[in-house]
Order: structure tokens, then sequence, then C-alpha cells
């Protein structure tokens, strides 16, 4: 859909030109997310003290359930196991429970980075930034 595309490729230049990416993390919550819910989890967890900006994109799934996409602007440090545990306690869960994934953002495949973030994103699903 011609739409779609337009909505995408406008939000994928907006996040690529801002600074200080540091990691690319999938969350799946043990329940569905939802705008509202996933709006609470991105809020609690920008309120963190090493994070200091998040974009995130709600992608429905084949399981039924969904997940999030994010990027994240961080202090957190260490290897991407380490951080993946500080964040799943952060927002309450045990090491596994919410992120799937995290990985460090290299500077030069940003666009990469983004372009998977924002793959499913149309009018249909969530996305947001917080700065």
């Amino acid at each position: 859909m011609i739409v779609s595309k337009n909505i995408r490729d406008s939000v994928n230049d907006w996040v690529t030109h801002i600074p200080n990416w540091t990691h690319c993390a999938t969350l799946r919550g043990y329940y569905k997310l939802n705008y509202h819910n996933t709006d609470k989890l991105m809020d609690k967890l920008f309120k963190y003290q090493y994070i200091y900006q998040i974009f995130w994109v709600l992608e429905n799934d084949t399981t039924g359930y969904n997940h999030l996409h994010l990027l994240l602007g961080s202090t957190l440090l260490g290897e991407n196991y380490d951080v993946k545990n500080k964040l799943n306690r952060y927002l309450g869960g045990k090491q596994w429970e919410y992120f799937k994934y995290v990985d460090q953002v290299k500077p030069n495949d940003l666009h990469k980075y983004v372009g998977y973030c924002t793959k499913k994103i149309d009018t249909n699903n969530g996305y947001g930034v917080l700065m």
C-alpha cells in the first residue's frame, strides 16, 4: 500500500536523523500488547535513569500475540546479555521475561536497524518516541 510506504519512509527518515541511538531490542510480553499497555511500559522504561530516548513500534506476529521493536538511547554498558537482563529487571520481570533480543547499534548500520523496526509500520500499528 502506497500510504503505508509513505508513512514508513517518513518515519524512517525522521528516526534516522535523531542522534545517539545505542541499542536495538525486541520486547515480547507474556500478555497481548496493545497501544495502551505498551505506552505504560515505555513510560516506565523511559523513567529508568539509564534510558534517555526510545523509539518503539508495536508489530503483530503469527502467534496471535505481538511484540515491540525498539531503538534505545542509553548509557547502559556491558555485553548485550547483561543489558537485556538489566532492562528486564527494571520492568519488573525475570532476566528472560520481556526483552528477547538486545544488540548494540552500529552507527554505520543505523538505517538497517531503523528499517527493521519499522518494516510493518502502517496506520494500524502503534508506534511512538520518547525523548
